[in-house]
């Protein structure tokens, strides 16, 4: 009898610690929650910046801080600690390997190092249409400097998110195409028609096929000016 007493006793005890733990990580939910809806003054890190060692909490709280668009070296600087650290929890967050490429570009860390979060975002998200036209975009916009591997990596994601985007998303990836010396574009037009069969389309669409009108032979040269 006193041991199916102690054996009741010591479920009833673990029951209550579950349940007090599950108590304990609702809390800090609806703590951060009720933060996020109040959202006192001051930046992303002040605000979330003690939620970030909450279990349950933590990688939301770190998303937040990654996402802030405070500029200066101190934004940046937040959000590249709060990238490293989310990181480091979720390996296979390609959204945010994709953020960190975007920040270290923007605090000027070295090309390898950028094309490296590039890359391991294309790695771990190949088909994530939310992700694909920005990286694909980021990808022209570096066009220049990126090595080979990252160039039909921005093209395999242009690829593929091409039919899904909007009217006015294509436009937009045109316009930007557009703007490019005429090497870059012509390099771009070689990679898309190699790399899917919707290359040449996508192409035409992008204003890639265009050339510039040739003189006819019959055709005569404008007499000079005065």
């Amino acid at each position: 009898m006193i041991k199916i007493r102690s054996l009741r006793f010591l479920t009833a005890m673990s029951l209550i610690g579950v349940a007090a733990a599950n108590v304990s990580a609702g809390w800090s939910v609806l703590r951060f929650a009720w933060t996020e809806i109040s959202w006192p003054s001051g930046t992303s890190a002040d605000v979330f910046g003690p939620f970030v060692s909450t279990p349950g909490v933590a990688s939301f709280a770190l998303r937040r801080i990654a996402a802030d668009t405070a500029g200066g070296v101190a934004g940046a600087q937040a959000r590249l600690g709060a990238l490293t650290d989310l990181l480091s929890r979720k390996p296979l967050d390609s959204a945010a390997w994709f953020k960190l490429a975007e920040t270290r570009l923007a605090m000027g860390d070295t090309l390898e190092r950028v094309v490296g979060a590039l890359a391991l975002s294309a790695l771990t998200g190949p088909n994530e249409s939310g992700l694909m036209a920005s990286r694909a975009l980021f990808g022209w916009r570096l066009w220049e400097v990126l090595p080979p591997a990252s160039r039909r990596n921005a093209v395999v994601d242009l690829t593929g998110v091409w039919g899904a985007l909007y009217p006015h998303e294509r436009t937009f990836l045109r316009d930007e195409v557009i703007r490019g010396d005429d090497k870059s574009r012509e390099e771009l037009r070689a990679l898309l028609l190699v790399t899917d069969p919707s290359g040449a389309r996508i192409s035409a669409e992008l204003g890639l096929e265009q050339r510039p009108a040739e003189k006819t032979p019959d055709e005569k040269p404008e007499s000079p000016g005065p």
